[in-house]
């Protein structure tokens, strides 16, 4: 089987990381991504060292989603593999979180990933 090209959201820490490096350990191509650099910089470096890693900023929430994922299928000139991994939890009881905070959690969690896979459906 050729090697398949992986986007990957919210790859910053955890899973993210973890299933990053396993693709590239089976040979396959991964756009990683995550909202900052920061939080991803030794991640970033072992990433691209590869030759077969890009990490690219995107944020999910972002009204510039869109764009940032056009630009990521540039990089490989596809995506075959979306994982839509990007995402957190709120703790607490319902009436301790404020509205604004649901919102942004919905916008993360479930939009997000949706507007992410219809940018790359066509």
């Amino acid at each position: 089987m050729a090697p398949l090209i992986w986007l990957i959201t919210g790859t910053s820490s955890g899973l993210g990381v973890c299933l990053a490096r396993a693709v590239l350990e089976a040979g396959h191509r991964v756009i990683a991504t995550s909202r900052s650099p920061f939080k991803s910089s030794g991640s970033i470096e072992e990433l691209e060292k590869s030759g077969n890693g890009k990490w690219m900023q995107l944020d999910v929430a972002s009204d510039e989603l869109e764009h940032q994922v056009e630009a990521c299928i540039k990089v490989f000139g596809q995506v075959d593999v979306l994982v839509n991994n990007a995402g957190y939890g709120s703790g607490g009881a319902l009436e301790d979180i404020s509205l604004a905070e649901i919102h942004r959690q919905m916008e993360v969690n479930f939009f997000g990933p949706v507007r992410t896979t219809k940018a790359l459906i066509p």
